[in-house]
């Protein structure tokens, strides 16, 4: 008796809409690269590609837009910041952040059949473990993922 005579007089707190702003409009070239890591232009590029996935269905909520997503989780990457901490850059929660964050790199990870082909005839991996060994000092080595190198 006692807990729901405390449930009916807890207060819901009272949701609070953070003011955004639109990183592409807001930002110079200049500003924009030493914030997000990459161009205006690249990031407009893997907007015209995941963007329409991430889109919100309604503006209901004030619902963040597919651009702003993108640039918190390019701002989270770049930074290597707590999520926390790029929510509160961005105009977001942190759970918010964290959503987005994740979305958007599930969208990012979604093109790796359209940009990462692994070399198949022996001509391809001959050049793949020179160009390799050119970029990093390591000798054949013909491709690498997180988990280990081939």
């Amino acid at each position: 008796m006692a807990g729901a005579f405390l449930m009916l007089n807890r207060r819901r707190k009272a949701r609070v809409f953070r003011e955004r702003i639109n990183p592409m409009r807001e930002y110079d070239d200049i500003e924009f690269r030493q914030r997000f890591r990459l161009s205006k232009i690249l990031v407009q590029e893997l907007y015209d590609q995941i963007g329409p996935d991430l889109e919100p269905l309604t503006q209901r909520n004030h619902a963040i837009p597919a651009m702003n997503q993108i640039c918190c989780t390019l701002r989270y990457y770049a930074t290597g910041s707590f999520q926390r901490t790029v929510g509160d850059t961005c105009g977001i929660s942190r759970p918010s952040a964290s959503q987005y964050i994740k979305r958007v790199t599930d969208a990012i990870c979604g093109l790796k059949q359209r940009y990462m082909t692994f070399p198949h005839t022996v001509a391809e991996q001959q050049a793949a473990k020179e160009d390799f060994y050119e970029m990093s000092g390591m000798p054949n080595v013909i491709g690498a993922d997180r988990k280990s190198v081939v």
